[in-house]
């Protein structure tokens, strides 16, 4: 049980940032729920593919870093075409619960690639504590995440730089999914070699 919540830690730092950067642009419930149902569907997901005794593949969860991408560019295409309106962006639908929900999930292919044959490697009855672990992992990053808004004027740092930093988050981490997935061979050109 350790282990996994080890293992959900230590490649959940990046999701850690997002939480923070998402946290200072949009509601904490929302940006709240969509991490814990990110982490719970890669439970589910690994879960699925040890009890069918099917490895699920996490290259083609890398094929999501185009949501990123995508909002991303829009956004930013808004933001700098003049159809930025910054009393309502913070909270409008490009970036809704599923979509901050897609993008987390979409960077966790190496939570995934950790805790598939973690699960599969384990005796059935520890099973519930691997998942009880990495739920309390999960809820430990966002209450890290919270705290981290709330000290040192994050928030509001983050939030004034709101017009940019969103679309430039997105992109980034897009191109990083696309890029460096578990599998590193969605676009094989760029991923080096094996």
């Amino acid at each position: 049980m350790l282990l996994a919540a080890a293992a959900f830690a230590a490649t959940n730092v990046d999701n850690l940032l997002l939480l923070v950067t998402f946290s200072a642009l949009l509601p904490f419930t929302r940006v709240g729920a969509a991490f814990l149902l990110s982490a719970g569907a890669i439970l589910l997901l690994a879960l699925v593919g040890v009890l069918i005794g099917v490895a699920a593949n996490p290259h083609w969860l890398g094929y999501l870093g185009s949501l990123p991408l995508g909002l991303g560019i829009y956004r930013g295409w808004r933001a700098y075409s003049g159809k930025w309106n910054p009393g309502h962006t913070a909270h409008n639908d490009t970036v809704s619960g599923y979509g901050i929900f897609l993008i987390l999930l979409s960077n966790s292919g190496d939570t995934l690639a950790i805790l598939l044959p973690l699960v599969a490697d384990t005796e059935l009855r520890h099973v519930p504590g691997i998942v009880v672990a990495t739920l309390i992992t999960a809820a430990l990053w966002l209450a890290l995440a919270r705290s981290l808004m709330r000290h040192g004027g994050v928030a509001r740092a983050i939030a004034a730089q709101e017009r940019w930093l969103l679309p430039v988050v997105m992109i980034a981490v897009g191109v990083f999914v696309l890029l460096d997935t578990a599998g590193d061979r969605l676009l094989p050109a760029f991923s080096g070699p094996s």
